[in-house]
């Protein structure tokens, strides 16, 4: 995972807010996001299971559904769980924490990315989560 700084100059698409943050590109020609780096919709603290939550994820500017790709999370404890492709044990990644810095994030460049088969994402309020 990488932390990002903030940006002063991100356009209205690419805001995070506290929490889980779904990434995916806009499909409306019309929309100033289309053909453009992801969309961000910021969806707070929260469980999200990928595909049955893709209700959700939907362009912050014009509001059309964009297919999920990645994820990111700001001044959070977060895990993720779930079955890889090929692969019948369940991964957990245990519970880590996304600081108030920066973006933190998957690097997509990590040649160790695998698809998954069944993936959920929790993210808390860090001062409310109990160990």
């Amino acid at each position: 995972m990488i932390t990002k700084p903030p940006s002063s100059d991100a356009p209205r698409w690419r805001y995070y807010e506290p929490g889980l943050n779904i990434e995916g590109y806009c499909k409306n020609p019309s929309c100033a996001a289309y053909n453009s780096s992801r969309v961000i919709k910021p969806l707070g603290f929260r469980v999200f299971k990928f595909c049955i939550d893709s209700y959700l994820c939907k362009c912050p500017l014009c509001g059309c559904k964009f297919n999920e790709e990645t994820c990111g999370f700001y001044k959070t404890r977060f895990r993720y769980y779930g079955y890889q492709e090929g692969n019948s044990n369940k991964f957990d990644s245990g519970w880590t924490t996304a600081s108030s810095t920066g973006y933190t994030t998957f690097d997509s460049s990590d040649k160790h990315l695998v698809p998954w088969r069944q993936l959920t994402i929790e993210a808390t309020d860090d001062s409310c989560t109990i160990i």
